[in-house]
């Protein structure tokens, strides 16, 4: 019989030294806020029917960090309902399907579907954006119609007793001026 120091080189403690891993059963029925997580082509190793596939992370309660994966099925008979759930979190053309997920936080409604071998999984029955996750790098559109200057609200200038650093002032106004340019 092999031992622990034939495969370690020397007694070494094993069981007991780690947290034990997680048990990932299905989670209850509910609305779970998440966020898209990964979105992927594939196809069924069975069927081979095409699916795209979205990694749903779960973010708040309970389950937070737990993993929900929806497969969205392109066949002519899925079709719709893929195409009206791709459309809710912003996929709405063949070519993004192969592009990085939209970045959305939504609550999702999972179901717990028992299979006819007894075995039980959970399964994505419904979508509501809760909202789009920008990037806060990614610059700015431009505005498709500009603000005139002459719209623009401003406080009231301070009274001149109310201005301690007249200097400091005049340099904010400079710099103002050169930003409008």
């Amino acid at each position: 019989m092999t031992k622990l120091s034939d495969l370690f080189g020397e007694q070494k403690t094993l069981l007991g030294s780690v947290k034990s891993a997680a048990d990932y059963s299905p989670i209850p029925n509910g609305t779970y806020v998440a966020e898209t997580h990964k979105g992927e082509l594939g196809q069924h190793p069975n069927t081979g029917n095409p699916y795209y596939k979205i990694h749903w992370r779960i973010s708040e309660g309970e389950y937070s960090g737990r993993f929900i994966f929806q497969d969205l099925y392109l066949t002519e008979k899925a079709l719709p309902y893929t195409q009206r759930d791709l459309a809710k979190i912003g996929i709405t053309s063949d070519e993004q399907m192969e592009k990085p997920i939209p970045d959305m936080t939504c609550k999702i409604k999972v179901a717990l579907r028992q299979l006819d071998n007894g075995s039980e999984h959970n399964e994505v029955r419904g979508i509501e954006v809760v909202k789009e996750n920008v990037d806060t790098f990614a610059p700015l559109a431009p505005l498709a119609h500009p603000t005139p200057k002459d719209d623009v609200v401003q406080d009231p200038a301070p009274e001149d007793d109310e201005i301690e650093d007249k200097e400091f002032l005049q340099e904010l106004l400079d710099m103002g001026d050169n930003n409008a340019k």
